[in-house]
């Protein structure tokens, strides 16, 4: 993808707790940094996800990293997220790192969330008013699975 195709980006600067010896990020501080920017996401939509009253929750289920080019300590950078793809019951949500003033792409990686009931454990449908906000916020390029019911 491109910076354009996303709708949300937050800015961080590599932080000297998140590099390895050689000054290089160490691989599992993406996975915060995904993490980050898609709270900062779903904030930017003023979705509560905490407390909710209808008890529907999130568990992420798949976290995926593609490493392309390495961060280094105090290297700023740009971390773009967008809703992908709505499921009946899962969210999935790209994410990519860019230079704040660039274009070549760090990382990019994956994040899907699947939608359950506190009360049972049970899987449950993506609350419709998130629905609603991230057809609003990403409009045409987020694909909606269609939804097939089981026999």
């Amino acid at each position: 993808m491109a910076k354009t195709d996303f709708t949300f980006s937050m800015p961080l600067r590599v932080r000297w707790a998140e590099v390895d010896a050689q000054g290089v990020v160490f691989n599992a501080n993406y996975v915060n940094y995904f993490s980050l920017a898609l709270w900062e996401y779903i904030r930017a939509l003023r979705f509560r996800l905490m407390d909710r009253e209808d008890h529907i929750d999130f568990h992420t289920v798949k976290i995926s990293v593609e490493l392309k080019v390495p961060l280094h300590f105090d290297d700023e950078v740009e971390i773009f997220a967008r809703a992908s793809c709505i499921g009946r019951t899962s969210l999935t949500f790209a994410l990519e790192i860019y230079p704040r003033d660039g274009e070549t792409m760090f990382s990019s990686g994956e994040i899907v969330w699947v939608s359950f009931d506190r009360t049972t454990y049970r899987p449950a449908p993506v609350p419709q008013t998130l629905v609603d906000l991230l057809r609003g916020r990403e409009g045409e390029h987020m694909r909606v699975k269609p939804f097939v019911p089981k026999d």
